[in-house]
């Protein structure tokens, strides 16, 4: 009897907290991904980040394969040297800094 009556303790207390909108444990984990939580998904976010410096969609196999390593929640992805948009004989690399919590761009640069 005693186990049964905390069974349903649990369980009512269980449906309480659903009905007040407790998060559940699956719900807290989705909030805590990270949206890029690997090197194939940051090059994926770095790359429609870097279509402006490359000069578009045309351009990006050129400066495929990307490269990411990652620096704590930082991912540093960089492209293969592409001819400049402006000056086609110089070439540079764009060069993408990302949060792999949030996905968000936090600089896109080029390098010599």
């Amino acid at each position: 009897m005693k186990v049964s009556g905390r069974v349903a303790i649990f369980a009512a207390a269980l449906s309480a907290a659903t009905i007040f909108g407790a998060q559940s444990f699956a719900q807290i984990n989705a909030e805590h991904a990270k949206v890029a939580p690997d090197e194939k998904a940051a090059i994926a976010l770095a790359e429609k980040a870097s279509l402006p410096l490359i000069g578009g969609e045309d351009k990006l196999a050129i400066a495929r394969p990307f490269r990411a390593t990652g620096h704590g929640d930082i991912w540093l992805v960089i492209s293969q040297p592409v001819p400049d948009p402006k000056a086609p004989a110089h070439k540079r690399s764009v060069v993408v800094q990302l949060s792999a919590m949030t996905g968000e761009i936090l600089d896109v640069s080029t390098a010599d």
